[in-house]
């Protein structure tokens, strides 16, 4: 499954996702990943060496930024993966405790409360909006093996 980890700074964010954003990401993901992973880069891991994390690797790494120009992504890319990774996960979370009994789903948020209060301030209302409306094609992309 590709996940994209990361640590957020800013809470409350600006929303940075468009619909095109979410098209691209869906085109992309999977060729781009294939071509960055051959670089050695793995998009699935939470740090690269020492306190960097793949992002900053990738944008470290001038042969990795040929490939995202490649498939259209700039600079911004790693704000529009995040926020994407960032909202995919709320929303499956989202769906994961309303498929519970309710019983479990009150424990279960009680538990959950302050990694849901740290994940509120990492993601833009109005984008997750854009990736809950987008979640079944997000899903094929983000749940597969590829």
């Amino acid at each position: 499954m590709l996940f994209v980890g990361f640590a957020a700074t800013a809470q409350n964010p600006a929303a940075v996702l468009e619909q095109a954003d979410i098209d691209k990401f869906v085109e992309t993901v999977r060729p781009m990943t294939k071509e960055l992973e051959a670089l050695g880069v793995d998009l699935d891991k939470k740090e690269s060496s020492g306190t960097m994390n793949p992002y900053e690797a990738l944008q470290a790494n001038a042969d990795a930024q040929k490939i995202m120009k490649k498939y259209g992504w700039g600079v911004d890319f790693s704000v529009k993966w995040m926020a994407i990774g960032m909202c995919y996960a709320q929303v499956k979370m989202d769906e994961q405790l309303a498929m519970m009994p309710e019983a479990q789903r009150e424990q279960a948020k009680k538990m959950m409360a302050m990694a849901n209060s740290k994940m509120a301030g990492m993601v833009n209302e109005k984008d997750l909006k854009l990736v809950k409306a987008n979640k079944d094609k997000l899903d094929k992309v983000m749940e597969e093996d590829y």
